[in-house]
């Protein structure tokens, strides 16, 4: 029974023991990639979300100062759309 235990202990440490010879590495390693990952991730998003909200805020005050409803007006959603789009194409 010793030499059963024994043996699948070696087994046990043999396979699942030295998996991860230096985990301080591969845990460095997962860091960085969430870090990288994360800043794409960043940028990317970062870039959309500050198009949407300039062309958002040049569309309405051009409806205010015109006195209009922007929401009324299907040109004003024509007008977000090309600044959202030019803006998206040249800075992200």
């Amino acid at each position: 029974m010793k030499k059963l235990f024994f043996t699948l202990a070696l087994v046990f440490i043999a396979n699942f023991g030295f998996a991860n010879v230096n985990p301080k590495n591969n845990l460095n390693e997962k860091n960085d990639n969430k870090k990288e990952i994360v800043k794409i991730i960043e940028e990317v998003f970062g870039c959309a979300s500050d198009c949407v909200r300039d062309s958002r805020n040049m569309v309405l005050q051009a409806a205010e100062d015109n006195g209009d409803n922007a929401n009324e007006h299907q040109i004003y959603m024509e007008v977000y759309m090309m600044l959202y789009q030019s803006c998206y194409n040249h800075n992200c």
